[in-house]
């Protein structure tokens, strides 16, 4: 894979979102051989079995960036958000299917699950804490910010992405939007 990204870009959402169609789109040959026999599978690709099958309900995991500034959160940033984050992470979502306890309005429709989150050193981090020269007021003058992420960002962000109407059910409606042929 040859990627070319802008500098201080993070191509993690793309790769992600490419490759949940990929697996979308990815068939397997139908066995054909029994279970005590060597395996043997099927060359017409017509009958191939798909590896996500659409009734199932089952899809892929996906990666959406996320940033957050001060209290405020911002998904699939920009150069210049990236450029000022105080915290980056990569959250990766999958879906399951609820199960028979939850209510008869609910039973059986796919939910979102978080399987990861990881943090990813923002490109302030890289830079140089700004200084002033001969002991001037450095009111005004931009730092970047030391230590970890509050509890509360953390949260915010995973109810964010997680919530019935959230950002990643919306990833995902806009994923379903796609076709394989």
């Amino acid at each position: 894979i040859l990627l070319l990204t802008a500098p201080n870009s993070y191509p993690l959402p793309l790769l992600s979102l490419t490759t949940h169609l990929a697996l979308l789109a990815t068939k397997l040959p139908a066995p054909i051989s029994r279970i005590d026999e060597d395996p043997l599978f099927n060359d017409d690709w017509d009958v191939a079995e798909p590896l996500y099958a659409s009734d199932a309900g089952s899809r892929p995991p996906f990666t959406l960036l996320v940033i957050s500034v001060g209290d405020n959160i911002f998904f699939d940033p920009a150069r210049e958000e990236l450029a000022v984050a105080d915290a980056v992470c990569a959250v990766t979502v999958g879906t399951f299917t609820r199960p028979s306890s939850q209510s008869r309005a609910q039973e059986g429709t796919p939910a979102l699950r978080l399987l990861s989150l990881r943090t990813i050193d923002p490109p302030a981090r890289l830079a140089a804490a700004a200084s002033t020269t001969d002991g001037e007021d450095d009111h005004g003058v931009w730092r970047p910010a030391r230590g970890g992420m509050k509890r509360a960002i953390v949260g915010k962000m995973v109810k964010m992405v997680l919530e019935p109407g959230g950002v990643g059910e919306e990833v995902m409606k806009g994923l379903e939007g796609f076709s394989e042929e």
